[in-house]
């Protein structure tokens, strides 16, 4: 009789932490990105949709129910924020892009917030009258992060990792295919705690490559865990002849 009573208490126990299917609208926001937080809701990072510069970031809990939302508009920071991360403290950590100091050009930017949406502190890293922007952030040992700092005016700066503390401040960056234009469109961390970054460069033909002319191509660096560069790849480079060109765009990287 005991076993048994234990039986139909643990159906009944899992049947209560049973969820049913839900579908999350929201006409208000332009996503750039969501995440699914520790507490099983979801972080949405993006724009008001009837202005591209009304950062917002919205949290669900499990149910799809709304537990607040946090509009950069309201505190005269024209903000697009493009990318989220979670830390082990239930912090986020956003990135994107603000005009708050450089009206013309924009700034990238990395901020910190609690679970409940307070603001922890908010770092800007733009350069002066150059384009750029945070992008593509990996959460590292000790609440550090990794991500891009994409810089449109340099074809130094397109392929730049950067790492910082917890507090924001910076720790070290690298920077791969220097001088070739280009933009990264993915970063992950490998299991050897090295990292891997995918995107597209301008390059010349392989056979000549002297020339002015440049075409796009799809390009991977590989990194150690101090943004050493192992190697790169640019896509069937190699294969390029006069009669023709091997043209590639961008795609997403991961290790399995």
């Amino acid at each position: 009789m005991n076993r048994l009573l234990v039986f139909i208490l643990c159906i009944q126990f899992s049947y209560s932490q049973a969820q049913e299917p839900w579908i999350l609208e929201n006409n208000d926001v332009h996503a750039h990105q969501f995440i699914e937080s520790y507490d099983g809701g979801l972080v949405f990072v993006g724009a008001g949709t009837n202005s591209s510069e009304t950062g917002k970031i919205i949290k669900y809990d499990a149910s799809g129910t709304k537990l607040w939302e946090h509009t950069f508009e309201e505190n005269d920071e024209p903000i697009i924020t493009l990318t989220v991360i979670e830390d082990i403290n239930g912090d986020l950590i956003v990135g994107g892009i603000t005009t708050q100091y450089d009206s013309l050009y924009g700034d990238g930017f990395l901020m910190r917030i609690d679970a409940c949406g307070n603001l922890l502190w908010f770092k800007n890293f733009g350069e002066e009258g150059k384009h750029d922007k945070v992008q593509h952030l990996v959460l590292g040992d000790n609440n550090t992060v990794y991500y891009n700092h994409y810089i449109a005016d340099s074809n130094d700066d397109r392929y730049t990792l950067k790492h910082v503390d917890i507090d924001g401040n910076l720790l070290w960056q690298e920077r791969y295919f220097i001088g070739l234009g280009g933009a990264v469109k993915g970063l992950v961390k490998t299991q050897d705690n090295g990292f891997l970054m995918i995107g597209t460069i301008y390059i010349q033909p392989y056979f000549d490559q002297e020339t002015s002319i440049t075409y796009l191509r799809s390009a991977l660096v590989r990194t150690d865990s101090l943004g050493n560069e192992l190697w790169t790849n640019i896509y069937r480079w190699e294969d390029d002849t006069p009669d023709s060109i091997q043209i590639s765009s961008n795609g997403s990287v991961n290790q399995i």
